[in-house]
């Protein structure tokens, strides 16, 4: 249920929202999905090397996440996508059923800011760990 799942620990994050095409800043409070949801979050420059979100998941339960990572073994800052389609969208979505947004919600770190050009002999790395 959208009202039961959230995401905490994006504060301070840059917010650059995908479907309004507005750029604003994460406050404290937990990020609900409430419609239509397409957002990157960005870590604020030289901050967060580390993602650290906790995702309710409703019925009380939530999940912890952290993500880093590494480009050539330097840390490098990660950034978080939060995603539904919600109603309108899911009916649309040939791999997804006309109800089926109403039991996800979508939280995928990555390395998505200022990435340089990886050649052939770099090394990517990127860590998850989810917990619930």
């Amino acid at each position: 249920d959208g009202a039961e799942c959230n995401v905490v620990g994006l504060a301070g994050y840059e917010n650059d929202d995908k479907i309004s095409n507005e750029v604003s800043t994460a406050g404290p409070d937990p990020i609900v999905i409430d419609g239509n949801v397409d957002r990157v979050y960005n870590p604020p420059p030289g901050d967060k090397a580390q993602c650290e979100v906790t995702i309710a998941t409703g019925a009380g339960t939530s999940v912890s996440l952290k993500a880093f990572g590494t480009i050539d073994g330097k840390e490098h800052p990660v950034s978080c996508v939060v995603w539904n389609p919600y109603e309108e969208k899911a009916k649309a979505m040939s791999d997804f059923t006309d109800e089926q947004y109403v039991d996800m919600i979508c939280v995928e770190p990555g390395l998505l800011q200022n990435v340089p050009e990886l050649e052939s002999e770099c090394v990517f790395t990127q860590v998850m760990q989810a917990k619930k």
